[in-house]
C-alpha cells in the first residue's frame, strides 16, 4: 500500500457523512426530554455484504448509450457484483458466529442522553418493521469495500414522537479502514488476509459502528449541526 493511499485510508476513519433528512421535520427534543425513547426497533443483517457495482451503468447513462449501452452496463456491473459476493464468502466464513445484528443491537441499547429512558429495550428485526409512536427505527447494512481494506456502515434512523407528529428521519453514514499493517510498497492479497485476520476486520465493523451509534446518539439527544441538504 503507497502511503498516499494509506494516509487516503486513515482519514477515511470514522469519517462522519450524516446526511440530509428525506423529511424536513424537526424533533422537538424537549417535548421528547419528558417523554423519553423507551424502545428501539433495528433491523440489521446479521453479516457483513459486499459494495455494489453500478459504475458501468452509470457510465453508459451518462454517455448516452441508449439501451443496448444500458444492457451492457448492466451485464458488466452484473459480473462485478456476482465475482464480489464470491469473494466475501470466504471471508464471512472466516468470522464464524460474528452476528453484526446481534453486536450493534447491544450498542444501540447502551446509549444515553436525555431523550432516552435507562433500560433501552432494542429488539432486533432481519426483515424492516413499522414502528409504533415514540418508539426509534433504526435500519443499517454493512459493507466491506470493493478493495477490501476498509468498512463501511449506511444506517437510517426515525422517530415519530407523538400521533399528531410527521416522522422525524435522519441518515447517517461512517466508515474505518481495516488495520493491516502493509508497510508502505507492500503488496498483499487483501481477501485472503482478512480470512487469516477476522479480529482485524472486526475491529473495523465495530469502529464504524461506534461512530454510528455516536452520531445517532448526538442527533435525537441535542441535534446535529446544521448540514446543507
Amino acid at each position: 500500500m503507497s502511503n498516499k493511499m494509506k494516509a487516503t485510508l486513515l482519514a477515511l476513519s470514522l469519517t462522519i457523512l450524516a446526511g440530509c433528512s428525506s423529511n424536513p421535520a424537526s424533533l422537538d427534543r424537549k417535548a421528547l426530554a419528558a417523554n423519553k425513547i423507551a424502545a428501539v426497533d433495528l433491523t440489521s443483517p446479521k453479516q457483513i455484504t459486499y459494495t455494489r457495482s453500478q459504475g458501468a451503468s452509470r457510465a453508459t447513462s451518462v454517455l448516452g448509450g441508449g439501451l443496448v449501452g444500458a444492457l451492457v452496463g448492466a451485464g458488466v456491473d452484473g459480473a462485478i457484483n456476482m465475482n464480489r459476493a464470491n469473494t466475501i464468502i470466504p471471508v464471512n466464513k472466516a468470522l464464524g458466529n460474528y452476528n453484526t445484528n446481534e453486536i450493534f443491537r447491544r450498542k444501540l441499547a447502551a446509549i444515553k442522553g436525555p431523550s432516552f429512558s435507562p433500560g433501552l429495550k432494542v429488539n432486533a428485526h432481519i426483515v424492516p418493521v413499522e414502528s409504533g409512536v415514540n418508539v426509534l427505527n433504526v435500519t443499517t447494512s454493512y459493507v466491506l469495500s470493493s478493495n477490501h481494506q476498509a468498512v463501511g456502515i449506511n444506517a437510517t434512523a426515525k422517530i415519530k414522537p407523538t400521533a399528531k407528529s410527521s416522522i422525524y428521519a435522519r441518515r447517517f453514514r461512517a466508515s474505518a479502514p481495516i488495520d493491516m499493517g502493509v508497510k508502505p510498497g507492500e503488496k498483499i492479497n487483501a481477501t485472503e488476509w482478512l480470512t487469516k485476520n477476522p479480529s482485524k476486520l472486526k475491529q473495523a465493523i465495530e469502529r464504524a459502528m461506534d461512530s454510528i451509534i455516536q452520531q445517532i446518539s448526538v442527533d435525537i439527544n441535542t441535534g446535529s449541526p446544521a448540514k446543507s441538504g
